[in-house]
């Protein structure tokens, strides 16, 4: 076998050639170094004058990093460390600050969506790969253009930042040297200025026939339903989409939301939200009211005063429970899966096989835009409207506005002002 042997002042380094492929590795047993003084890699190439290079380079790099105190391992994978270490530790971290926003805390919902999305997206492509190609540029730039195949940009932004939650813990524990995705190129990020360019990936606006058609079509669900299981769903399903027509709440049946949540203060119904780590007050009116009373008269069929058990969710499973399939749901339980429902009907009303002239979708979130523009076609103040849907003005305008918005007269501020241009100060 090709070897060859240096005598350094850190120490004596081994360059062999080993395997079928002539591949260079090294060994070196540093100097004043104490039981963390061995240290052998591949220098990835057969090349001598390359090996030769690389492999002085590698071994100093690793000196001062010891000496600093730094030792990495790599027993794991980047792949078994995704799925043996990264996953436990978010579940680990459920209720505790982030990492990185120390004002937010990590939630279960969001602990399993991230692992869910690292396992889906990143632990297939991690296969084969070691610590070094992680942290190269050429790695953040291939898994890019892998992903963009079927994710877009804008979701790709999210998904990088679970992905370098991974490689922050990794280097606390001596799996890596940097603690974030090197060589990503420029993501486009979505959602301009209203009139300047498309946004494919939002979804459409309802327009009022929609919007009453498929409350008609659950209500006709209602009438011709001889089962009192499917009564039971669908009339939740039609307070659900009525509550959501009224208040602009995002279409989310896995938050949290319970009766206690719920203030009737005056004509107003005031809902206490918490979604991605935001909290708002919805606010509902006389559409909220006569659904949530539909709720309680259902829930009081079945023996169950909600006004005495206020900490029960507001869709919630039977008393005796249900079942998916051969999964037993607990009884009193939130329906999260309430979202399959929902598309179902819509799905019915023909909603899946229409676009908009920009090609967009309608689905659960077009019920939330069309409660949108619908309050600012009736002068409502379109800051007071994002307050109360839960994120600023800016995304308001970026996401949710119509482009066909038409423009209304403008004030007429010269009769409403003092014009002191031309007056003289009298003495």
């Amino acid at each position: 076998m090709d070897t060859h042997t240096y005598n350094l002042d850190i120490g004596t380094l081994t360059l062999k050639k080993r395997g079928k492929k002539g591949t260079y590795h090294l060994f070196i047993s540093y100097k004043d170094l104490g039981v963390s003084n061995l240290y052998r890699a591949s220098t990835r190439t057969n090349i001598f004058k390359e090996a030769e290079a690389k492999a002085h380079s590698m071994i100093r790099q690793e000196f001062a990093r010891r000496k600093a105190g730094i030792i990495l391992t790599h027993k794991l994978t980047p792949q078994r460390y995704l799925k043996e270490c990264h996953l436990p530790y978010l579940l680990n971290q459920v209720d505790l600050p982030l990492d990185n926003k120390p004002n937010n805390t990590m939630s279960l919902l969001k602990a399993k969506s991230n692992g869910q999305v690292l396992m889906k997206h990143f632990h297939p492509y991690l296969l084969g790969k070691n610590w070094e190609q992680v942290q190269t540029s050429a790695f953040g730039r291939d898994i890019t253009a892998h992903l963009r195949k079927s994710v877009s940009d804008t979701t790709l932004c999210s998904y990088f930042g679970y992905f370098n939650r991974m490689l922050r813990q990794a280097e606390i524990d001596g799996h890596t040297m940097k603690a974030k995705l090197e060589g990503v190129p420029a993501l486009s990020q979505e959602g301009y200025t209203r009139g300047t360019k498309e946004k494919r990936n939002s979804y459409a606006v309802a327009s009022d026939e929609m919007i009453y058609g498929l409350l008609a079509h659950t209500e006709n669900r209602i009438a011709v339903s001889t089962r009192r299981d499917v009564t039971r769903t669908y009339t939740q399903a039609l307070a659900w989409i009525r509550i959501l027509a009224d208040t602009g709440m995002r279409p989310f049946t896995v938050c949290p939301l319970n009766w206690n949540d719920i203030e009737i203060r005056g004509e107003m119904v005031l809902i206490d939200r918490k979604e991605k780590n935001k909290r708002y007050i919805a606010q509902g009116g006389s559409i909220t009211k006569r659904a949530l009373d539909d709720l309680r008269m259902l829930y009081l069929s079945e023996g169950t005063n909600v006004n005495q058990r206020k900490h029960l969710p507001l869709i919630h499973h039977q008393p005796k429970g249900n079942k998916y399939f051969q999964t037993v749901v607990a009884p009193y339980s939130q329906i999260t899966k309430f979202h399959r429902t929902l598309n179902k009907l819509m799905e019915e009303c023909g909603w899946f096989d229409m676009r908009d002239k920009e090609m967009r979708m309608f689905r659960g979130y077009s019920i939330r835009k069309w409660h949108i523009n619908k309050s600012i076609e009736t002068d409502e103040d379109r800051f007071q409207i994002a307050d109360r849907v839960g994120h600023t003005y800016a995304v308001l305008e970026k996401f949710y506005l119509n482009s066909d918005l038409n423009q209304k007269v403008k004030a007429d501020i010269w009769h409403t002002t003092t014009n002191t241009r031309n007056q003289t100060k009298r003495t």
